[in-house]
């Protein structure tokens, strides 16, 4: 059964309650009555309004788990902060919910609700056919994750980082999506765009120098092993590397650099290997110094 609906793409009062009620209706077909306890979750402003609208016909149970990063520029504030005072929204990071209501409304706490999305079923031991024809360059880089507003900045620093590394083979491998704007790139880069591959086999990874990504996919590349430099979600700029210089997947305000710099400090030498960094970060964090780039400042 195909499950896809275009009028979801809309909250509802963009159509006419004609429209939206047979939508509504749709839904409750699929969901049916047959559970005794219905929960319904919702990841953005306007699912979050026709999620609203759905329980009121199962009388079920509604929670706005909220996936975006830029909350701020939501709409549907005064319905979202009725879900919040009945303790049914939460965000991907503590500082979602307060960006969210900022302007607009106090909140009962500092820091706002959270809920984690587990990344364990992301990653397995199984064979895709994209991923065992990839082939090892000189340096390999990948990005994961979706087509999000730093996409252009990731793609301008490694096309600069190709650029000042000519002599060396670079490919630039796209698990997901990065948008159509891969273009002026030197010869010596090599575009890979991959798709979204789920789940991802962990045999990626081999093939992998370093990572670009940020949020849950940062912390997928992390699991796996991989060196990985967290894309800002709110800067857009590298918020340094994971584990290593910062632990914040979304909103670090930490380093903020461009993605040339950060991806030049991880292939400074080409026999760098993993344990080098941890041990280094160990050292600093047993004197009791905050670690920052500068351990890593290896050209």
């Amino acid at each position: 059964m195909d499950y896809r609906c275009a009028e979801l793409q809309y909250a509802p009062e963009f159509w006419s309650q004609k429209v939206s009620a047979k939508t509504l209706k749709w839904m409750q077909e699929i969901i049916g009555t047959d559970s005794e306890k219905i929960v319904i979750e919702s990841h953005t402003d306007f699912w979050a309004e026709w999620g609203e609208l759905l329980v009121e016909r199962l009388g079920a149970k509604h929670i706005c788990f909220l996936l975006d990063e830029r909350l701020e520029l939501y709409g549907a504030k005064e319905f979202l902060y009725y879900k919040y005072l009945r303790s049914e929204v939460a965000g991907i990071h503590k500082s979602s919910v307060p960006r969210l209501f900022r302007n607009y409304k106090k909140l009962k706490e500092k820091e706002g609700p959270v809920l984690a999305a587990s990344p364990y079923i992301i990653l397995s031991e199984v064979s895709n056919e994209k991923i065992d024809s990839l082939t090892r360059m000189d340096w390999n880089i990948a990005y994961i994750g979706r087509n999000k507003q730093y996409a252009s900045n990731i793609v301008n620093g490694i096309i600069k980082f190709a650029s000042a590394h000519g002599e060396k083979e670079i490919q630039f491998l796209i698990l997901g999506d990065i948008g159509d704007i891969m273009e002026g790139y030197p010869d010596n880069l090599h575009i890979k765009r991959l798709g979204f591959i789920t789940p991802i086999p962990r045999s990626f990874f081999s093939y992998v120098d370093v990572v670009i990504a940020g949020a849950g996919c940062a912390n997928i590349a992390r699991m796996a092993g991989a060196l990985t430099i967290v894309a800002d979600a709110g800067t857009c700029l590298s918020n340094g590397l994971l584990g290593y210089t910062t632990d914040d997947t979304l909103f670090g305000g930490g380093l903020q650099e461009s993605f040339d710099c950060s991806t030049g400090k991880c292939f400074g030498k080409r026999d760098m290997e993993r344990h080098a960094l941890q041990t280094e970060a160990d050292q600093i964090r047993d004197r009791g110094e905050p670690i920052s780039y500068g351990a890593f400042q290896i050209y």
